[in-house]
């Protein structure tokens, strides 16, 4: 063998085993990967990697290493089988775990509509009761107030009539109180149309009397006339007298009315600020009221007993107001609390920030409809102060309270809160009413005026 032919073998044998270093090299990195990949258990893509490694290794004819990989192949191939079953085990009991919790989940899902239903029932049959009674009072006591109208126009039997009404009505709401207080007004009513007749009758002959003696008459006239202006020169005198204590009078009943309001006002303002910690003080403001509308019925003040009347009816509607307004944030706190909670228990995210914009334009909704509110009743309470100051020449303001109202009723409407629609339509009803008194009893003050203009004339003409 020439120097040539053992270079060329010489280089030939350098070349395969630089050639199978480099085939093994491969091989061994694709053994380390697939041993990484067994020990996470991705047992496909690691049989993959030994596969290849023993292509590469029998392109070396390294037999020995590829026994052993065959072998680590076989085994990895049976970990592969149990690991499938293992997995498939595992997604069994998890299936199963699902399906007990979507049936727990209906379950507590049906229990919990079940117990809103029935609470929703019994609330509805609550509001039903009192709605009842409310209506029945609302008739008795209208039935009682023409009643009373009645008979200061003398009309006795239509008065009695009425006032049976109102007893059989506070007789079907069961309201002991009231239907003794009815009873004892029948029997009173029943004296005066006796004592009224017997009057009558005994002024017819009188009458009689003074036709007769009609020349006496004429002078018992005279005389009548002359001891009416020495007494209204008295009276007058009086009046002088007694101006001052009636200034002092009038005072402290403007001063107990501002009190009231004051109370009431303040206590809106902090309702409108959403503070319903405050305690409420209409009890309290109808308690001054009822005060005032005894100190001004000793006092013999009947318009102003009238104005303390309907401020008290405002303030009784006021607290229902009240009491309702506070029911409905009750409700929204416990309906918000059920959507939380049932959230947590379906195990999704809430999202708050969308929550907080839904609950401040809810805020923003409720102050624009206090706000609304607030100011019908500025109007009202304002009218009151400035009627018992002034009297009828101070304008109704009732109408724009109650196109107010409308407004809000149709606000309500469109955002779909019906609970306060229903406390609307009662203040709209509520000053309605207000209306039609207010108009009677100016149509009732025109009337005094023309009467006394008539008795004036006459005076003026006996004196001529």
């Amino acid at each position: 063998m020439s120097d040539d032919d053992r270079e060329k073998r010489l280089r030939e044998y350098e070349e395969r085993k630089r050639r199978e270093e480099e085939i093994s090299n491969q091989a061994l990195e694709l053994m380390g990967k697939a041993t990484e990949l067994a020990k996470v258990k991705d047992y496909e893509e690691s049989l993959k990697l030994y596969n290849e490694a023993v292509v590469l290794l029998k392109k070396i004819n390294w037999t020995n290493q590829i026994q052993t990989i065959q072998k680590t192949i076989n085994q990895l191939e049976i970990d592969k089988g149990h690991h499938i079953q293992s997995l498939e085990k595992q997604k069994a009991r998890e299936e199963r775990q699902r399906k007990q919790d979507a049936e727990q989940a209906a379950a507590l899902e049906e229990q919990a509509i079940k117990h809103k239903e029935k609470e929703e029932q019994r609330l509805k049959q609550y509001k039903e009761k009192k709605e009842r009674e409310e209506q029945i009072s609302n008739q008795a006591y209208d039935l009682m107030e023409k009643a009373s109208e009645l008979v200061k126009a003398y009309e006795f039997d239509e008065a009695l009539e009425r006032y049976n009404e109102s007893l059989e009505l506070f007789k079907e709401i069961n309201w002991p109180h009231e239907i003794q207080t009815t009873q004892k007004t029948i029997s009173r009513v029943s004296r005066e149309k006796e004592q009224y007749f017997r009057g009558l009758e005994e002024k017819k002959a009188r009458e009689e009397q003074e036709r007769r003696l009609k020349a006496e008459h004429e002078a018992k006239l005279e005389e009548k006339a002359r001891k009416i202006r020495e007494r209204k020169e008295r009276e007058r005198a009086e009046k002088i007298e007694a101006i001052e204590s009636e200034k002092e009078f009038k005072q402290r009943i403007t001063d107990m009315g501002e009190e009231a309001d004051k109370m009431v006002r303040e206590y809106e303002v902090e309702i409108k600020k959403g503070n319903f910690e405050v305690e409420p003080p209409y009890e309290q403001a109808l308690g001054i009221y009822r005060n005032m509308r005894q100190m001004l019925q000793d006092r013999g003040w009947g318009e102003q007993v009238r104005i303390a009347s309907n401020q008290i009816t405002h303030l009784k509607q006021k607290l229902k107001q009240d009491k309702a307004l506070r029911e409905v944030e009750q409700e929204k706190i416990r309906k918000h609390q059920e959507y939380l909670d049932s959230l947590k228990f379906k195990k999704k995210e809430v999202d708050m920030s969308e929550y907080e914009r839904k609950k401040k334009e809810e805020e923003d909704f409720q102050n624009q409809i206090n706000n609304i509110m607030n100011e019908a009743d500025r109007m009202a309470r304002e009218y009151d102060i400035e009627f018992r100051k002034r009297g009828v020449e101070v304008p109704c303001p009732y109408q724009d309270i109650i196109k107010k109202y409308r407004t809000l009723k149709d606000m309500l409407k469109e955002k779909g809160w019906e609970t306060q629609v229903d406390i609307i339509n009662k203040q709209i009803k509520f000053y309605k009413e207000k209306l039609e008194k207010d108009e009677k009893l100016r149509e009732i003050e025109a009337q005094k005026i023309q009467k006394q203009k008539q008795y004036d004339d006459y005076i003026k003409v006996k004196k001529d």
